[in-house]
C-alpha cells in the first residue's frame, strides 16, 4: 500500500496498490494531478495520463 500526496500543498490524496491509475484535482488547493502506482514506483505528475488519446478524440470530433 502506498500513499500519494499533493506536490503543491502536501495533502494526502489517496492510498493505493500496484495498478492504481488516477487523475484528480486536489480537494485542498485545486491542482490537477495524475497518479500511477506500480510495483516499485509511485509517480505523481501534473500532466494527464493519456494526452495522445485525448488529442485523437478531439481532432476526430472536428
Amino acid at each position: 500500500m502506498k500513499f500519494a500526496v499533493c506536490t503543491n500543498c502536501g495533502r494526502r490524496l489517496l492510498k493505493g496498490e500496484p495498478g492504481t491509475k488516477v487523475e484528480m484535482d486536489c480537494p485542498k488547493c485545486g491542482k490537477f494531478v495524475s497518479i500511477v502506482i506500480d510495483n516499485e514506483d509511485l509517480r505523481i505528475s501534473s500532466k494527464p495520463l493519456h494526452p495522445e488519446e485525448k488529442q485523437s478524440k478531439d481532432s476526430a470530433a472536428v
